[in-house]
């Protein structure tokens, strides 16, 4: 299983005038999906499964690094836990909850 997370870009529009990642040439993606990586609705083949999201996760502004990332380890909303979105670096308590709920101490 692979899971691909791609920080700081949003799916956008099916639109190749708009879309960088519809006008691109993406073959493996394309060949996995049956489609561009793009657009608003989950996509499912035999080799893939494409679920959007909406990275701000009920909070308002702008969605950072350091409170996605530990929602996408933790399954726990991090930007809702600190009423806000963090940039960059982990807070204390964010620390403490990837230590204590992240991905990788549970497989461990």
């Amino acid at each position: 299983m692979l899971f691909l997370f791609v920080d700081g870009v949003g799916l956008g529009d099916m639109d190749p005038a708009t879309n960088p990642f519809v006008r691109g040439r993406t073959p493996t993606l394309r060949a996995l999906l049956g489609q561009p990586l793009a657009g608003r609705d989950p996509v499912g083949t035999d080799a893939a499964t494409l679920l959007p999201l909406d990275a701000r996760l009920g909070v308002s502004g702008l969605p950072q690094s350091a409170t996605g990332q530990t929602a996408l380890l933790t399954g726990e909303n991090a930007p809702a836990l600190l009423g806000r979105h963090v940039t960059a670096y982990p807070t204390p308590t964010l620390r403490t909850l990837l230590a204590s709920h992240g991905v990788f101490v549970r497989l461990g």
